[in-house]
């Protein structure tokens, strides 16, 4: 059974402003970068050790008779989605980044992130 505790100040400001505004992405931090043709496997397995090592990338919220509350998950895997996008036109692949960033996330008793590895034409 994980251990719970109080949310800081700017968590709560979080929480309080995705309870308001559910429908808004406003937290969302979409971030991309470009990486030299590789080995996309291996990049997705060292992201993925990298994403298991963090423990803040580990929190979650809660919420117990109206008060929220953060724990951190104690889950082996952290979702990582590989997708191939080699073999059409980059447009499709911005597209696709677009609109993830403007998706609200659930906020409790899910991770509060979403990581992608896109591969695309060289």
């Amino acid at each position: 059974m994980p251990s719970f505790h109080p949310l800081t100040h700017a968590e709560k400001r979080i929480y309080l402003t995705q309870k308001m505004h559910p429908e808004s992405s406003m937290w969302n931090v979409p971030t991309s970068f470009r990486l030299p043709s590789g080995d996309g496997d291996l990049l997705f397995k060292a992201v993925q050790l990298f994403l298991k090592n963090r423990r803040d990338i580990q929190v979650r919220f809660r919420e117990t008779d109206g008060i929220p509350q953060k724990y951190f998950s104690d889950r082996e895997d952290i979702p990582l989605l590989m997708l191939d996008f080699s073999d059409r036109d980059e447009k499709d692949c911005m597209e696709w980044m677009d609109k993830q960033s403007r998706t609200p996330m659930p906020m409790l008793e899910h991770p509060l992130h979403f990581f992608a590895v896109l591969r695309g034409t060289d």
